[in-house]
């Protein structure tokens, strides 16, 4: 959800400022080798068996944003500044055996390894610099080109806290019994420069259409890819439909990013040399509603 309020200064400057709330959810998966104990004792046998953990919360956050704008009869010029900020929530984590080998007394310690227990996560949302100028060579026709900076760098690392975590040893007791972890993971994310160009054309005194396409780079380096953030650089293309009514626009827009594909090594727990590629594309809706004065 992001309300904005602007103020016009004169004949053609105006600021603006809003309040931008997130709220959705956010998942976490991590598969690892580890090592149960088949009985009591520092000289019981161990088994290696293959877990996949998956943590999931409910999260929200906030960040704030600025803007400026300048606008003339046939163009203008805009900059808006995002201070980003942090989406964090608590949530459950849950542990399943892939693969579990044939072995006498294996299922006890197994069991009291799998229970679920509870998780925290959370993810820095970055700073953000756009600008963007339009010109207008008809009422009719408006083309417009932006400029956006974000600052992805500050995505360092991400932690996550779980109640229980048997991809932690040693255990403790028989059964074995997973205490408390949190987990630091690098990101060493960069900072990126995207170009957006878009045009729009009233076909109607109320209606209107627009198009576009932008160039949108990864923050992700080759050292850091993994199968939660893969995606390469994205090719953006997008359009929607604009209806206005007095001081009122109803706006709804649909967005299609494909994304480069990523080579990746060293993703296979049973095989590290092993080579992988990832591709993805996204579908985004969008709806806003705008009223001025």
């Amino acid at each position: 959800m992001h309300p904005v309020v602007a103020y016009q200064l004169g004949e053609r400057w105006s600021v603006g400022a809003g309040v931008r709330y997130y709220l959705g959810t956010m998942e976490e998966g991590r598969n690892q080798i580890v090592s149960v104990p088949l009985g009591p004792g520092p000289g019981a046998f161990n088994a290696a068996v293959e877990l996949e953990r998956t943590a999931d919360a409910d999260v929200d956050g906030v960040s704030l944003d600025v803007g400026l704008h300048y606008g003339a009869e046939r163009w203008g010029w805009g900059l808006t500044f995002d201070t980003g900020g942090e989406v964090e929530g608590s949530g459950d984590v849950r542990y399943v055996a892939r693969d579990v080998p044939s072995v006498p007394g294996l299922q006890p310690g197994l069991d009291s390894l799998l229970q679920s227990g509870s998780s925290h996560l959370s993810f820095d949302l970055p700073q953000e610099l756009r600008t963007g100028l339009f010109v207008a060579p008809s009422p009719s026709w408006s083309f417009e080109l932006d400029l956006a900076w974000t600052g992805w760098s500050s995505v360092d690392e991400t932690v996550v806290s779980y109640s229980r975590d048997p991809f932690v040893g040693p255990f403790t007791g028989f059964p074995p019994q997973a205490g408390p972890a949190t987990e630091r993971r690098a990101r060493h994310w960069e900072d990126t420069l995207s170009t957006r160009l878009g045009t729009e054309f009233r076909v109607a005194e109320r209606w209107a259409i627009s198009a576009g396409a932008a160039m949108e780079p990864s923050p992700v380096p080759s050292s850091t890819v993994e199968p939660g953030f893969a995606r390469g650089d994205a090719l953006v293309f997008g359009t929607g439909i604009t209806y206005r009514i007095r001081n009122i626009a109803f706006d709804l827009g649909y967005s299609f990013f494909q994304y480069d594909d990523r080579g990746a090594s060293g993703q296979e727990l049973q095989h590290p040399q092993a080579t992988s590629t990832y591709e993805a594309h996204d579908q985004v809706f969008g709806f806003s509603v705008s009223w001025g004065g």
